[in-house]
């Protein structure tokens, strides 16, 4: 049989669940705790995700595909890290988030500030509250599906929500990941990475849709002292805050220290990619239109 790139869905979905079982497994295994996706995280974690408070390199490009009289829909906004100032070039802002600490120590005030219902918050799971939710322009699901194991469901209710575009941000690698070679210090073993962006295009291109991707480089890692990288590693690679391996740890970073003592680990991101694709729904009146042209 000739070789090929050409996955079929069933395998490019399998292989993205596969994904996140590896990583996930041998994060079970060689880690402390995983405290990621619990509100006691996000709190502890929550002026970290303020709008405005790290570089959404991304953000200008989400400007430009905006229209003034759009309606766009920001699923899983979290603090509104993008909701909030997309929401300044549009007609409305719909941010539908779940976690109580984001919505109510953030979003619902930002709500409230814009006046107007410039920006609408929504406590509702995605996808499977999804229909209940309005038809809007564009549908945005920013730095989300790194841990879901089936984001072609997520795919089919955004465009079934979505009149003229969907739109998919994710980085080259899995939110909050540690850096590699502390990893493999610590552990004695290489990270297993989840999906990202690079396996995101491959799952949508199997499926058939016609997909745009723009990417944009992350900012160079800003230099810190060695107790704040060791903090950044640490939670990164799932050690309690008394894990009797926070000494090789620390050895681990220091030796990465810059001659300043400062450290430059990766920021988690080499890049963010923001992935645009017309609805189906868009895509047949496309074509009805096309064919009725004389």
């Amino acid at each position: 049989m000739a070789p090929s790139l050409r996955l079929s869905v069933d395998e490019a979905a399998a292989s993205w669940a596969l994904l996140i079982r590896a990583a996930a497994d041998q994060f079970k295994r060689l880690a402390e705790e995983s405290p990621f996706g619990t509100e006691t995280f996000r709190a502890a974690r929550l002026p970290a995700f303020r709008p405005g408070v790290s570089v959404s390199e991304e953000l200008e490009y989400l400007r430009s595909l905006a229209r003034p009289a759009d309606v766009w829909m920001d699923i899983g906004a979290g603090a509104g890290r993008l909701a909030i100032p997309l929401a300044r070039s549009i007609r409305r802002m719909i941010a539908v988030e779940p976690s109580p600490t984001m919505r109510v120590a953030l979003l619902e005030a930002a709500a409230a500030e814009s006046g107007g219902g410039a920006l609408e918050v929504h406590d509702r799971r995605w996808p499977d509250e999804a229909d209940h939710m309005p038809v809007v322009d564009v549908t945005l699901a920013a730095n989300l599906l790194y841990s879901v194991d089936e984001p072609l469901s997520w795919v089919d209710a955004m465009e079934r929500r979505s009149r003229r575009l969907c739109v998919v941000t994710l980085a080259d690698r899995p939110a909050r990941a540690p850096d590699e070679d502390v990893w493999l210090d610590l552990m004695g073993e290489p990270l297993i990475r989840g999906p990202g962006a690079p396996d995101f295009v491959a799952l949508l291109l199997a499926t058939g849709r016609r997909v745009d991707v723009r990417t944009f480089l992350a900012p160079a890692p800003r230099p810190i002292g060695l107790d704040e990288a060791v903090e950044a590693q640490r939670w990164r690679c799932g050690l309690r805050e008394e894990s009797p391996r926070l000494p090789q740890l620390r050895d681990a970073v220091r030796r990465r220290a810059d001659a300043d003592g400062l450290v430059r680990l990766r920021a988690g991101r080499g890049y963010t990619a923001v992935v645009t694709w017309e609805p189906r729904q868009a895509r047949s009146s496309a074509a009805v239109a096309g064919g009725s042209a004389p």
